[in-house]
């Protein structure tokens, strides 16, 4: 297979990663096990991380700085609903993040919260909205 001079947009490229939040706060990483996927310029990752990649070379490390905006969102008001536990995974726990189905079949994330009694509250707001993300990336492969 030839080797990719830089990462261009619609090139499926895989990444190590580190996200890190305010103070410093680890949000996520890959860790020692496979590293990400994703297609540069795709939709299936965060807007700064899938762009952020675009002109990289394999074995490129780089440290994007992404505003709140084209991470998780800004902080705003979400939308909360209470559901019954009976409803949901009995395996789920607070801080879990969930794919559902709308009516209109659009894959919303809910991020569930304090429950009571037989119910969970689930919130539309991601956690981590309203944070800029310092994200330190290699891209280990075409």
């Amino acid at each position: 297979m030839p080797q990719m001079a830089q990462v261009k947009e619609g090139d499926l490229v895989a990444v190590r990663y580190r996200a890190l939040g305010g103070e410093g706060r680890l949000l996520a990483t890959s860790g020692s096990g496979s590293p990400l996927v994703l297609t540069a310029g795709g939709e299936e990752v965060l807007y700064g991380l899938s762009y952020g990649v675009i002109g990289m070379e394999v074995g490129e490390r780089a440290v994007l700085l992404i505003d709140a905006e084209d991470a998780f969102g800004e902080a705003g008001e979400g939308v909360e609903r209470a559901i019954p536990k009976s409803r949901l995974p009995k395996t789920l726990q607070v801080g879990d993040a969930l794919q559902i189905a709308d009516e209109d079949t659009r894959i919303l994330l809910w991020v569930v919260g304090e429950g009571s009694g037989e119910t969970w509250r689930l919130s539309s707001l991601h956690p981590f909205a309203g944070q800029d993300i310092e994200l330190h990336v290699e891209v280990v492969r075409p």
